[in-house]
């Protein structure tokens, strides 16, 4: 039996995942390919940034409780991630992916599978839980972990980089450490289990199949395909130019 789509969840993922492509088009053409847009220094832009990495992150959690096979799921994305590090290490040695957004997602996703040995997560109060865990990430996106007091000695030691503790020297083309981003998963799963076991409020509302839910049904993929697709586009245009 097919499992029954959120249309409004896939429209979403499927315009963050075309806002993700915008901007790795114009990352690539500004700093790779060392032309001057400069998209990079106007304010907004930050914000543009910043919707499309909150809405996987948060969707990503809020459809943990929708996947049939969650445990192999998440292996599936930490290989994934693991095989993105050592193509992007062996590519340039200096500026490789450490941490990025699926290593996140991966391990966001075998931690609240352990959470959910200790949590029973049909409760009533996941909607409650949800909520909260978006103010501790909010709280700690907006300051930072450098306000800790411990932070610069964590930071020093290499070991603590996925957790969000990075020194001066570090360098991630892609980094998503779990401090504050866990928290934004945290809330998505709990909102999503919210839905799923007491009020699926997302389903009344109409929206009917469209072209960008499709594309949100197939975000993996576009994910891993298309910066490789646009380096190779963009090599030809700018041969030429």
């Amino acid at each position: 039996m097919a499992r029954k789509r959120i249309n409004i969840v896939d429209t979403w993922r499927g315009l963050a995942i075309i806002c993700m492509v915008i901007y790795h088009l114009l990352y690539d053409i500004e700093f790779i390919f060392s032309r001057d847009l400069e998209f990079f220094s106007i304010p907004s832009w930050y914000g543009f940034q910043q919707f499309t990495s909150w809405s996987f992150i948060f969707l990503a959690g809020f459809s943990h409780k929708y996947s049939r096979k969650p445990s192999r799921n998440a292996i599936k994305i930490l290989i994934t991630a693991l095989i993105l590090t050592l193509v992007t290490r062996l590519a340039n040695p200096s500026a490789y992916i450490r941490f990025g957004v699926l290593h996140l997602i991966g391990s966001a996703m075998a931690l609240v599978l352990i959470l959910e040995l200790f949590i029973y997560t049909k409760k009533k109060f996941q909607l409650t839980y949800g909520l909260l865990s978006f103010v501790v990430f909010f709280i700690i996106w907006n300051f930072g972990l450098e306000v800790l007091p411990f932070y610069e000695s964590l930071a020093a030691k290499e070991i603590f980089y996925p957790l969000g503790f990075i020194g001066p020297g570090f360098v991630s083309i892609d980094y998503f450490g779990l401090l504050p981003w866990f928290f934004l998963y945290l809330s998505g799963f709990f909102i999503g289990s919210y839905h799923k076991y007491r009020n699926p409020f997302l389903e009344k509302i109409d929206l009917k199949e469209n072209i960008l839910g499709k594309i949100g049904r197939h975000s993996f993929f576009i994910y891993l395909a298309h910066q490789p697709v646009l380096l190779g586009l963009l090599s030809l245009i700018f041969k030429f130019l």
